[in-house]
């Protein structure tokens, strides 16, 4: 399966530590459900799957997902570079 690149970001700047990040994944909703460090969000309990992530990124309903490309060979699912601000 080929993988695609999604530019996902926070238009309102919700979260505390992150701004956006670019996810190496099969389409537009697996995008804006990861979580910058990789996490995914549960549907279950409608929060991120890492307890220790809470407040550092925003909900999947509030991202902004946009198509990059295509992830070239060997590239792995998940987070490829993230946006973090220290303050």
């Amino acid at each position: 399966m080929t993988l695609k690149l999604y530019l996902v970001s926070d238009p309102d700047l919700d979260s505390y530590f992150f701004t956006d990040f670019v996810v190496a994944v099969p389409n537009k909703a697996a995008a804006a459900h990861t979580h910058p460090n990789g996490c995914q969000w549960d549907h279950v309990n409608a929060q991120w799957a890492d307890p220790f992530v809470g407040g550092t990124w925003t909900t999947p309903s509030k991202v902004k997902v946009t198509f990059v490309g295509r992830a070239g060979k060997g590239v792995k699912r998940g987070p490829v570079l993230a946006s973090f601000r220290a303050g």
